[in-house]
């Protein structure tokens, strides 16, 4: 029997990217607080009163960085771009059920 060619290379991590995928691990777990420093209201609430909020350090610290460092942001801080990641790699991992579709078409047939 044959080996299966997709399990023959399979990738190992390098040490870059096992780095990033725990920052971006970590910024998927702190997503709930981070996303609400970040909400436009409580940036403007506090623009309002004259004060300078985390939101709006945050904010102003991630835009800069996505100026200079340009796509390495979505790499490695976007919170968004770590469950695309996260949920990317569970949904591969997951089992397909369900009738295949050589039995569907042959249920139209009629």
């Amino acid at each position: 029997m044959p080996a299966n060619p997709v399990y023959m290379n399979k990738p190992t991590l390098t040490r870059f990217q096992k780095v990033r995928k725990t920052i971006q691990f970590m910024l998927l777990i702190a997503m709930p607080v981070v996303f609400a420093w970040m909400s436009p209201i409580v940036i403007m609430i506090a623009g309002f009163q004259r004060t300078v909020n985390m939101g709006m350090i945050l904010f102003s610290l991630w835009f800069i960085s996505s100026i200079f460092l340009g796509r390495s942001y979505c790499s490695f801080l976007c919170m968004g771009g770590a469950g695309q990641e996260v949920f990317g790699y569970l949904i591969k991992r997951a089992p397909i059920t369900g009738p295949s579709i050589e039995s569907k078409c042959q249920a139209l047939e009629l």
